[in-house]
């Protein structure tokens, strides 16, 4: 799989120039740096809220003047439950000259340390965990509510992370593979972080997703090479030998 070339000219709006910070009652506040992207000044900003099916919209002014010019009050969705893009239209012809999407509110795309696998806790039934890719791309890492302090757990338990987390590394790939994720060159999305981290694992480029045994076999590649950057092995048998 090679690096995906925009044909169209289109430019990725950074995340680090994006900032929606929630309010009460439905409201938010979005500040927007658009300067320095070689964009037309009169290029039409406009915010999307979105969940499912369902999208609100808001005009954002336009490059040379970013400032909403309608209240920024969600009416039919949860500020909790949305994620956010941002598009730069040309007003002429209408055409996408530049884009940000699956944006979170507060504040969790404004750069600094992120980890690779956030971790929730839910009741999920009869199953342990599972992993998950969430409506912003994340992928997710699920632990049963049923579990006992299964979030400190996950964080500082050896045993519980051996048991966890070389599989949820590979169920991770596969959903990114599975969904045909692609990774682009200068890109933050969380697919684009994760794939370049098991590239650098790996010490090998994804290969084209349509070879499914080039992929299995990088996806195997990188895994182990997860695996042996952790004592996960080490912390197994020191609990199945009653730490002898």
């Amino acid at each position: 799989m090679r690096s995906r070339i925009n044909s169209t000219g289109r430019k990725k709006i950074q995340r680090d120039r994006i900032a929606i910070l929630p309010r009460e009652d439905g409201r938010f506040v979005c500040d927007l740096d658009v300067a320095n992207l070689g964009l037309p000044p009169t290029g039409r900003i406009v915010v999307e809220a979105h969940r499912q099916s369902i999208t609100e919209r808001f005009d954002f002014g336009t490059v040379a003047d970013p400032a909403p010019l309608t209240a920024l009050s969600l009416r039919q969705l949860d500020i909790e439950d949305v994620t956010f893009r941002v598009k730069i239209v040309d007003p002429e012809s209408g055409r996408l000259l530049a884009r940000a999407d699956r944006l979170l509110p507060n504040g969790h795309d404004e750069g600094g340390r992120r980890e690779l696998l956030t971790v929730k806790i839910k009741d999920i039934g009869p199953e342990p965990w599972k992993v998950e890719i969430d409506a912003a791309g994340e992928p997710v890492l699920i632990l049963n509510d049923a579990i006992p302090a299964a979030d400190s757990r996950i964080m500082s338990d050896a045993l519980f992370q051996a048991l966890i987390l070389p599989a949820a590394f590979r169920q991770v790939l596969h959903l990114l593979w599975a969904e045909n994720e692609q990774l682009e060159q200068d890109d933050d999305s969380p697919a684009s972080r994760w794939l370049m981290f098991a590239q650098a694992l790996t010490n090998r480029e994804p290969p084209d997703w349509d070879a499914s045994d080039d992929v299995v076999e990088w996806i195997d590649i990188a895994c182990k090479a997860f695996a042996a950057q952790h004592p996960f092995m080490m912390a197994f048998k020191e609990a199945v030998n009653g730490g002898s």
